[in-house]
């Protein structure tokens, strides 16, 4: 097979539906422990991939985060350290973290900000602007 495996195809290989494949992977509803055991296994030796897209329309959570940066330097530093410890967290939990840099203008634009997680496919924003903080922020 040349593509990822799909909850399609494991529903079809174990010739179960593919609500039973969704219920045992996200370990919700009434699964039989043997059904679950059989369609964990498959997702395994397939190196099954949740489909992210289809996660995010289906509980409308993107399982991100996104770090917001200012362009100047000088008001978005981070210490050394620091960026590793909240990509490692974000990760311990099955989530991600995605960098958006914007300039000062952009950041106190009263339309900006809040279409910013939707745009961005993030659940949460940090914020590293430790001078000269905007206002409107």
């Amino acid at each position: 097979m040349n593509h990822a495996a799909t909850i399609s195809d494991i529903a079809s290989e174990l010739g179960i539906s593919k609500m039973t494949v969704s219920r045992a992977l996200r370990n919700t509803g009434r699964v039989a422990d043997r059904t679950r055991e059989r369609v964990l296994k498959a997702a395994e030796a397939r190196k099954y991939i949740p489909n992210a897209a289809a996660m995010a329309m289906t509980t409308g959570q993107f399982r991100a985060v996104s770090l917001l940066l200012g362009t100047r330097v000088s008001r978005s530093e981070l210490p050394a350290g620091v960026l590793d410890g909240i990509h490692d967290a974000l990760d311990d939990r099955g989530m991600s973290l995605s960098l958006v840099r914007m300039p000062d203008e952009e950041l106190i634009d009263e339309g900006v900000l809040p279409n910013l997680l939707k745009q961005r496919h993030s659940d949460g924003l940090i914020i590293d602007y430790t001078y000269g903080f905007p206002q409107r922020l």
